[in-house]
């Protein structure tokens, strides 16, 4: 699942290396899905640890609806754990992202996700964007229309 390897530096003059982004976040996400050709709403709350190397690691819960027709079963609320990297570009203030989302719950699909990431101002804040997704474990890749916005802050103390 590597994107590429980590980059060693301090570039562009902005004093940021991959290792500065170490820690504990806490994040928030909004977005839409297409599945079956109905768009979906989705959003949730998680967690995760990004060690000095890139690798990621946590968790989140999610709860999603569909914006047309009739919902049977309500909002789809799912918990996933998720792994995977988030490495620094070469310009020290964009990188890309590639997330396992592995479902907990019954009947919800695990997604490998692709995103692009951005420091917000410091190392603290990190915005994200989908630009990919895929269902895992079915026979044949199946790629997800997502459009899904990401915030992360670092917690206190990590």
């Amino acid at each position: 699942m590597s994107l590429k390897p980590p980059i060693p530096m301090t570039a562009a003059g902005r004093g940021i290396a991959q290792a500065d982004l170490a820690g504990r976040f806490v994040y928030r996400f909004e977005g839409d899905a297409l599945r079956n050709n109905i768009v979906h709403r989705i959003c949730g709350i998680g967690q995760f640890t990004l060690d000095a190397a890139g690798q990621v690691s946590g968790s989140h819960t999610s709860s999603g609806m569909p914006l047309q027709g009739s919902v049977k079963t309500g909002v789809l609320v799912g918990t996933y754990v998720l792994t995977g990297e988030m490495l620094l570009g070469s310009d020290a203030s964009l990188g890309d992202a590639d997330i396992a989302f592995r479902s907990e719950t019954p009947g919800l699909d695990s997604v490998d996700g692709k995103f692009r990431f951005a420091i917000a101002g410091a190392p603290d804040r990190l915005w994200l964007m989908s630009t990919g997704a895929t269902i895992m474990g079915k026979p044949e890749p199946i790629n997800i229309a997502e459009l899904v916005i990401i915030e992360a802050i670092r917690m206190a103390g990590s």
